[in-house]
């Protein structure tokens, strides 16, 4: 059975599916690695929302990462978006605060598995035919 879960929080079953259809791992990967090179910026953005207390931005930046980890295999990522944005439009920026808080710690151990995770899909995933 293939593995899709080369890290606790990523998901690669799309990876695995995205290859089949189209012959390659590269986009699939090139997308991965894009993800994973952008998540400070957009966690800077939400934190900066927050500090801001701004809603809608704050909801609109949340929204954006939510869509981009969901297409990445991030649950856990998702997770945490869904929590600061269920905060957010309760207006409660401290359990928003909190959530977020617990995103960035999962942000980082991304980031830091992050080279292995692209070697491991790498290998992992079947040639091209």
């Amino acid at each position: 059975m293939p593995e899709t879960h080369v890290h606790p929080g990523l998901d690669m079953s799309w990876v695995r599916s995205l290859t089949a259809e189209l012959g390659t791992a590269e986009p699939a990967l090139r997308f991965l690695a894009e993800y994973l090179e952008m998540l400070p910026a957009r966690i800077a953005r939400i934190q900066a929302t927050m500090d801001d207390r701004d809603a809608e931005a704050c909801e609109d930046a949340v929204l954006s990462l939510r869509v981009t980890s969901s297409m990445a295999g991030a649950v856990d990522v998702e997770a945490e978006c869904l929590a600061i944005e269920s905060s957010i439009r309760e207006g409660d920026f401290h359990s928003a605060q909190e959530a977020a808080a617990g995103m960035h710690a999962t942000v980082q151990q991304l980031r830091e598995a992050g080279p292995g995770l692209l070697a491991h899909a790498r290998t992992a995933l079947p040639a091209p035919a």
